[in-house]
């Protein structure tokens, strides 16, 4: 049983990697990931003490700017939705970026705490934009794939994302700390758009499948079944392609 599952374990692994493989897009999308962890966690927690700290925040504005965020999510969301369903999820995801960069700088530049609210009411607009984000990275791959994928995305993503909080402190303390949030811009604007832009449209599904190659069977794990402890071959069962 040992020999089967790292028998198994490997076959997943050559058989996502083969995926990665054949469709150059996925890798652009796992490093579009990655590379969000260098715009939010970079930023994320230090938010609320440059708002306190350099804006002068109370804890009433801290709550109004928690309130305006959640608001503006709840507005915004089934718009951006009914929009990705009409225009594709790629165009909403870019249409709908401006207003992160808008929040940043709204926060950056505030004259007043007022100006925080603003900020994070225009941060809850943006953030209508996760579940289009979302559902465009599920249908980059067919039915049978999504889970090793959403294993793939999350493991690259994690790993390489994980100094951006440490990096973040450093920037907010050595340099500025408008620091964070100017280069959360910069990678998103000069990197991760450029890289969301290439990405194939998945909206008119058949057009889409067209584009996507799945692993060949001698690559995929469910090529070949064990069963018992002896590890006897199984013929595997025939699946159809589900979208």
């Amino acid at each position: 049983l040992r020999a089967v599952g790292e028998a198994s374990l490997r076959a997943a692994v050559s058989e996502s990697i083969h995926l990665l493989r054949l469709n150059p897009w996925l890798w652009r999308w796992v490093l579009v990931e990655a590379l969000g962890g260098y715009v939010f966690s970079l930023t994320m927690p230090f938010q609320m003490i440059y708002a306190v700290r350099v804006k002068g925040a109370d804890e009433f504005t801290l709550g109004y700017m928690g309130l305006a965020l959640n608001l503006g999510s709840i507005i915004s969301s089934p718009l951006a939705g009914k929009l990705a369903d009409r225009i594709g999820r790629v165009r909403t995801i870019l249409l709908l970026r401006p207003l992160y960069y808008a929040s940043v700088l709204t926060l950056i530049l505030a004259p007043s705490p007022a100006y925080l609210v603003l900020a994070f009411l225009i941060r809850g607009l943006f953030f209508a934009s996760g579940a289009v984000f979302q559902t465009l990275a599920l249908e980059l791959v067919t039915y049978e794939y999504r889970g090793r994928w959403s294993a793939v995305r999350s493991l690259i993503s994690m790993i390489s994302r994980s100094p951006a909080p440490f990096i973040g402190g450093i920037l907010y303390t050595s340099v500025a700390p408008e620091a964070p949030f100017l280069v959360s811009i910069l990678v998103d604007l000069a990197l991760r758009v450029p890289l969301i832009y290439s990405t194939p449209e998945t909206l008119n599904r058949e057009e889409y499948l067209r584009r996507f190659k799945p692993p060949s069977p001698r690559h995929s794990s469910e090529n070949v079944k064990y069963q018992g402890s002896e590890g006897r071959a199984v013929a595997p069962s025939v699946h159809s392609r589900r979208v």
